[in-house]
Order: structure tokens, then sequence, then C-alpha cells
């Protein structure tokens, strides 16, 4: 008993024949292909970088003066005496 195994990968297909377009198939294919074009998006370009000047302000403190007004930040520092 033999059984045929069909599978997909074993049946051919054919190209369309190649012919030349009529000048209005022609016309037809360019404002199709005007159309998707109007449809996509150009891409957007990132902004050019620079540079960005930040402020920096600090304050001093007397290590006596920090202790009462911050004392729970007192711990998290190391104080240079």
């Amino acid at each position: 008993m033999l059984k045929l195994i069909i599978s997909p990968f074993l049946l051919s297909q054919t190209l369309p024949p190649i012919s030349k377009l009529s000048p209005d198939e022609e016309k037809y294919q360019c404002e199709k292909r005007r159309r998707k074009d109007d449809l996509l998006w150009e891409k957007p370009e990132p902004p050019t970088p620079f540079l960005l000047h930040l402020g920096l302000t600090a304050r001093t403190h007397d290590i006596r003066a920090f202790q009462i007004n911050f004392p729970d930040e007192y711990k998290r520092f190391y104080v240079d005496r």
C-alpha cells in the first residue's frame, strides 16, 4: 500500500508572464505609488545637542549650627575637622 504524501514544497508555482504595462496601467501604478507616499510620514530628526549650563548654589554652616539645624543629616555626611 503506497500512500501519496503531498507537501506544499513539492508543488511548484510559476511566476506570471512578464509583459509591458499599457500607458493607462503605468499612470495608475504611478498614482498609486504617489498616494502611498503621501500617507507615509517623514522620519523626524532629533534636535541638535547643545550645552546646558546648570547653576549650582551651596551654603556653608558651622559644625554646631549644622548639628542643630540638620540633626538627621549630620550622620550621612563626613565632616573633616
